[in-house]
């Protein structure tokens, strides 16, 4: 598990899920998954999602 700059723990096996999620474009997916895991509002997870 990796602790990101906003305090949520993703494991490496989610990270790559969201990863492939951004690469095929499907940003919302990708957030909305962000935020099912980490319990981060939507503007913290958005941020997560540009920094990967």
């Amino acid at each position: 598990m990796k602790k990101s700059k906003y305090n949520a723990y993703i494991s490496d096996e989610d990270q790559k899920f969201i990863k492939h999620l951004k690469n095929i474009g499907k940003e919302v997916e990708a957030i909305k998954k962000i935020r099912d895991i980490t319990g981060l509002d939507l503007k913290e997870a958005k941020k997560y999602f540009d920094s990967i």
